[in-house]
């Protein structure tokens, strides 16, 4: 009894309410029906086959609570997008994939995702060809490189075809398992039989085939010559030594040329000597014409365990297959680097009234503020009113740069006037989740017969100014909300050419508060004295756009002045 009251609906569905009014006089009755909504949560994807290959076809189903109907949204990073409660896609590339869902309903929205590893296997044998010229009674040996070019961890078959000089020559019969993008060295060695004549040739065509799909091959053809006449061999690899620093838990790349400076075509083979980083090569041996040369790049994985400055040196060397003292060696020092990562999210604190059914809209920006490119999770706490995210993460931001993105609050309909919810919205980064920021949002309720009045004026302490050229010009701004509720109002600016931020691109006010915002205008190196350039700086309410203001802004670039020496001659006072 008593007015007002309240009471809670524990589960989603259609009420009649009955409310009998007394006085001396006698009763009345009123009766209304109410319709309670379960916000949509719980959102799920499952899918199958849990291991899928490319080009096979990926059934989703969707699962979620809530009042229905409830319907759903698929998007993929392929750019594939469908609707309802099942769907059906096949990636054309193998690797992770991520699949987006988002549920909605009367009340709002929830979002889910899942990464999907799509597998596949693959097989790349380097060099596709070689040759190598070597005395009679010489052993030659060829150092090939096998690419496992699918994501999935994989065995390979070896198998060897001998033509031409039978010369013995022995391969490995399986070279695995290969992880999923790794490589691995497959040595074939030919011996050159002590009776063989100047120009006699052996070849060996080596088969790599996949075991976990043995449709996937390469193959690498080797021409063994051998030769009686005197040859000079020799090979250098450019530079010496480098060096480069890495984030950690990141890969860095050296690129080495080797050049054979021999007077005979050879083959090289490589070999990496000390690191105790994970180091590999993109190839493991070269066959080189005299005075050919051909890059290799070499590959240190930083651990993502390292210390700041904590170094590893790796030594790289490449030899002659057929004489093994030809050698030349490169020394690789690497250094890790702990980059900071940062995440600012404005305003941290915001406030809006409305009445009984309506939604508030907020628009938050997010900053980052490290020193690498990083994406943000956003994430809601603490709210009972229903609350709806307009993304589940913003990015990839590149340092200082900033995304936008907008969180809608219900007043539920049967709110009483005064009552108020606060949600806290937090953005945390995905490179180091220790790294967050939070905005407490207050949505008040007004009753529905007080008369909502929304307004902003915008004005400037100055609306131009003339500025050096390669320089900020700051302008100083003065929001108020002339309002009489608590309003967010969102600021944006367009028409101009020379660049422009703002210190704010979002603001919460009390009725009849103001603050100041700061507008920056750059001039540009490559303007002249005298040009200008206009921006219009406005704001916005973000429950009622016909609430607005706007300024012009004009910026003139200061024209430069020489001033040059009055020298007289020969002047007589």
């Amino acid at each position: 009894s008593g007015n007002p009251v309240t009471h809670i609906y524990n589960n989603a569905g259609d009420y009649t309410v009955w409310m009998t009014a007394t006085n001396a006089c006698g009763q009345a009755i009123y009766s209304d029906t109410l319709s309670v909504c379960e916000p949509v949560g719980n959102v799920a994807i499952q899918y199958a086959p849990p291991d899928p290959g490319v080009g096979q076809t990926i059934n989703f189903t969707a699962t979620a609570t809530g009042s229905n109907p409830i319907t759903y949204a698929w998007t993929a990073d392929d750019g594939w997008t469908d609707t309802g409660a099942t769907a059906s896609h096949a990636f054309a590339t193998l690797g992770n994939h991520t699949v987006w869902l988002t549920a909605t309903n009367s009340c709002g929205q929830d979002y889910a995702s899942t990464i999907i590893l799509v597998r596949g296997y693959g097989v790349d044998l380097l060099p596709a060809s070689a040759t190598a010229t070597g005395k009679p009674g010489g052993t030659i040996t060829y150092t090939l490189t096998l690419s496992n070019t699918g994501n999935m961890s994989d065995t390979y078959t070896i198998a060897g075809s001998v033509s031409g000089k039978p010369w013995t020559t022995n391969w490995p019969p399986t070279v695995g398992p290969v992880a999923g993008g790794g490589i691995a060295q497959v040595d074939v060695t030919v011996q050159i039989s002590s009776t063989a004549s100047d120009g006699d040739q052996s070849y060996v065509v080596i088969t790599a085939a996949s075991q976990g799909d043995p449709t996937k091959s390469d193959t690498s053809v080797l021409t063994t010559t051998a030769t009686t006449q005197p040859v000079q061999r020799d090979v250098t690899i450019a530079p010496h030594t480098d060096a480069q620093t890495g984030d950690v838990g990141t890969t860095v790349a050296y690129t080495l040329r080797v050049t054979n400076t021999g007077t005979i075509t050879d083959y090289f083979n490589l070999s990496i000597g000390g690191p105790t980083w994970s180091t590999t090569l993109s190839v493991y041996g070269l066959n080189l014409k005299p005075g050919e040369g051909q890059p290799v790049t070499v590959y240190v994985q930083v651990p993502a365990g390292a210390t700041n400055g904590a170094q590893d040196a790796a030594t790289i060397t490449a030899r002659s297959a057929v004489v093994p003292t030809v050698a030349d060696s490169a020394t690789l020092t690497t250094t890790a680097y702990v980059p900071t990562y940062g995440v600012d999210m404005t305003p941290l604190v915001a406030q809006q009234t409305g009445h009984p059914g309506d939604v508030m809209t907020y628009t938050l920006t997010v900053r980052n503020t490290g020193e690498r490119t990083d994406t943000y999770t956003l994430s809601k706490a603490g709210d009972v009113w229903t609350t709806t995210l307009s993304a589940p993460s913003v990015g990839p931001l590149a340092p200082n740069g900033t995304a936008q993105f907008d969180v809608m609050v219900q007043i539920p309909g049967g709110a009483i006037s005064g009552t108020f919810d606060m949600v806290q919205v937090t953005a945390a980064s995905q490179k180091d989740n220790s790294k967050s920021d939070t905005a407490v949002l207050t949505t008040t309720a007004i009753a529905a017969s007080y008369p909502l009045t929304r307004g902003v004026r915008l004005a400037a302490a100055a609306t131009a100014q003339e500025g050096d050229i390669g320089t900020w010009i700051t302008y100083t701004l003065r929001i108020t909300n002339t309002g009489n509720v608590a309003d967010f109002f969102n600021l944006t600016w367009q028409g101009n050419i020379w660049p422009v931020d703002l210190s704010a691109y979002g603001l919460s006010l009390a009725a009849g508060q103001g603050t100041d915002v700061l507008a920056y205008v750059w001039v540009p190196l490559t303007v002249s004295g005298g040009d200008t350039d206009s921006v219009v700086v406005k704001a916005t309410s973000s429950n009622d756009t016909t609430a607005a203001d706007a300024v012009v802004l004009t910026t003139t670039a200061r024209r430069r002045h020489i001033y040059l020496p009055l020298v007289l001659r020969n002047y007589t006072p």
